[in-house]
């Protein structure tokens, strides 16, 4: 078949012109610290304690729980990403050690855009799922939340506070996650990665996170409980490019099978 046959002058692009300028954004932002993969992030996050058990149990080969076990939890808005339009995103990340160090294992991660979805599934091994997800930020005070299947799954209530000098790390620390890459659906490589990020501002806050129960995202077995008071986090980053990645180690279909809830129902 001839290219004219194929695709007719004068007839609409199958694809939208600026797919492609897009994608050159990604590659770039990859590896130029100047240039944000995903700017203005306004985020609301957590350390709660978890279940060690429970949390465990979510873990491959080769990461266990730090003592005591904790996980971070977050709601955020991007506003600037190079690959989509403005979109929302909240995970649980689980705070664990390696042989390689310490640094966080995604268990559980929504968005409500699927273009995010995919490439976060695809390159950086984040087990993403689709669910409404709400973040609303005044001068005083941040209120956030995610539906999924017509099921709240969680909510964040915080106050504002005094703003932090010399705040933390938000996405700058090691993560060691699953799948991504050369992924195959009961065995998938464990991927080390860090992203760079530039912290704009940091106040502290306080507030409460609850959980409700889910079939499809029992996040509350792993927290342990149902509602966590205590200090909070909001702050204003950049995602600026990909530091390193490389694999570590692989997971096996005992794991699979454990962590589908999570990760795919």
């Amino acid at each position: 078949m001839s290219q004219e046959e194929w695709l007719p002058v004068g007839t609409p692009m199958p694809f939208e012109p600026g797919g492609r300028f897009k994608a050159a954004g990604v590659r770039s932002s990859f590896v130029d610290p100047g240039r944000a993969l995903a700017g203005e992030a306004r985020i609301v996050l957590a350390d709660i304690p978890v279940d060690g058990r429970e949390a465990q149990r979510l873990l491959p080969l080769g990461l266990r729980m730090q003592d005591p076990p904790m996980a971070r939890v977050f709601v955020v808005n991007y506003g600037n990403a190079v690959y989509t339009e403005s979109y929302n995103e909240a995970s649980v990340i689980l705070r664990v050690r390696s042989l390689l160090g310490s640094g966080g294992h995604v268990c559980w991660m929504v968005v409500d855009d699927d273009t995010a979805l995919i490439l976060g599934r695809d390159l950086l091994a984040c087990p993403k799922k689709l669910a409404d997800i709400r973040y609303e930020e005044s001068d005083g005070g941040v209120s956030a939340g995610v539906t999924r299947r017509g099921t709240k799954v969680l909510s964040i209530e915080a106050e504002i506070m005094e703003a932090e000098p010399s705040p933390a790390p938000v996405y700058g620390e090691k993560a060691f996650n699953v799948g991504g890459p050369c992924q195959a659906l009961l065995f998938n490589p464990v991927w080390c990665f860090r992203l760079g990020e530039v912290i704009h501002s940091s106040h502290s806050a306080r507030g409460t996170i609850t959980f409700e129960e889910s079939a499809y995202d029992p996040l509350a077995a792993v927290v342990g409980r149902r509602e966590v008071d205590g200090p909070l986090r909001v702050a204003h980053v950049d995602i600026n490019r990909l530091c390193y990645m490389f694999p570590v180690g692989i997971a096996g279909p005992a794991w699979a099978m454990r962590t589908y809830d999570l990760r795919f129902h």
